[in-house]
């Protein structure tokens, strides 16, 4: 047959087919305006300063006992060096999981960053086994001083010193975190309940009787249907329809929200909330001296926190020039929604706002957590 290469071995085959039949390609020759980089005809910048890029590497704790721990605070009395002292148990050290083995880990790593910074001379960190003589709970043997002395309560355990003195003697936590979260576990809590700030809705009927009128929202016939409402809107007969819709909206988009329908119910929510709102939808019916408090009672609470219109154009007309005004200053006022609010419209709108975007937040005391208390506390010496 025309063609047929015999072959005996398939090896043997592969290396004809490479050689004579399908050679590799040549390599294409690079031009001389390409053999400076981009740059040519100017000289090339040269290699990036910043590379290549080290990360601080860890640094041992130096192990002390309870007595070289007091001794070494003593003898730094007189000198400006904040002390760590990292107390630890050889019963919480079973696994490589356990929260004294975490910890331990954190300290180090976060002892090499403030190395790296230039701290170094200013800390000095340690860790001291706890249980070496005594336990922590139990008084029937005899107790480590250093755990009678501070009240150690758990390990792992943080004792600060600085001129002699105990300036910290805690389990830290970061801020806004439940006691007990703090060293000896970091964990980022997958949860779109709290990946996204949680949202207060208020939405005021389309009527109100004088009795709900009196909680702040005006005279209750400023709210019927077809009544002018805020100095310049008509009111909407739709306006339990356009509840539900936003609320459904809300729900796609992935937000948590409650719903407020008298201002009385959105001043208490806003004063109590925890955490607090970090986002707030209000209707263009409520008029703008409301709008205003609200806005700033949400942003008193969380420095991030936006404020949105959802205002109906179709049936009631352009937007009251007043809250106009609020929504075109970008100050309290982030922007207005057009009425019914869609999931497409919601996100256009958020995509400039970081505070919204899905974001887990930590639980527990991270390195730069510690590095960031650490510096707190130089201050301080």
């Amino acid at each position: 047959c025309e063609g047929r290469i015999p072959w005996t071995f398939e090896h043997n085959l592969r290396k004809h087919l490479a050689a004579k039949v399908a050679p590799s390609l040549a390599k294409t020759p690079i031009r001389p305006t390409l053999r400076e980089g981009f740059t040519y005809p100017k000289p090339p910048v040269g290699s990036c300063p910043l590379w290549p890029q080290k990360a601080p590497q860890p640094v041992t704790l130096k192990a002390l006992s309870a007595r070289q721990v007091q001794e070494l605070v003593a003898e730094m009395e007189s000198q400006g060096v904040l002390i760590i002292v990292l107390l630890s148990a050889s019963w919480a050290t079973g696994s490589s999981f356990s929260s004294a083995e975490h910890a331990r880990t954190v300290c180090e790593a976060a002892y090499g960053e403030l190395i790296a910074q230039g701290d170094g001379d200013k800390v000095k960190f340690c860790v001291s086994e706890v249980s070496e003589a005594g336990a922590i709970y139990s008084e029937s043997r005899w107790t480590n001083p250093l755990v009678k002395q501070y009240g150690v309560k758990s390990a792992p355990w943080m004792l600060m010193f600085a001129h002699g003195k105990n300036i910290m003697s805690e389990n830290p936590a970061p801020e806004g975190q439940p006691d007990g979260a703090g060293l000896g576990a970091t964990h980022r809590l997958r949860y779109m309940a709290f990946a996204k700030p949680r949202v207060l809705y208020l939405e005021p009927p389309a009527e109100i009787p004088d009795a709900v009128s009196m909680a702040g929202f005006g005279s209750g016939p400023g709210f019927a249907t077809g009544a002018t409402v805020g100095g310049g809107a008509t009111g909407s007969s739709n306006t339990f329809k356009l509840q539900l819709e936003t609320q459904d909206t809300l729900k796609r988009a992935g937000f948590s929200f409650d719903l407020a329908v008298t201002l009385a119910d959105a001043r208490r929510m806003l004063s109590e909330a925890t955490p607090p709102y970090g986002m707030l939808l209000v209707s263009s019916s409520i008029g703008s001296a409301v709008l205003s408090e609200l806005a700033a009672r949400v942003r008193q609470r969380s420095s991030k926190s936006l404020t949105f219109i959802c205002h109906d154009g179709k049936n009631i007309g352009p937007l009251d020039s007043s809250m106009q005004a609020l929504a075109d200053k970008k100050d309290l006022v982030s922007g207005v929604f057009e009425r019914p609010l869609t999931k497409s419209r919601l996100e256009r709108q958020l995509i400039p706002a970081e505070s919204v975007r899905v974001n887990y937040p930590k639980c527990g005391l991270s390195k730069e957590t510690l590095v960031q208390l650490v510096q707190k506390h130089l201050t301080e010496v």
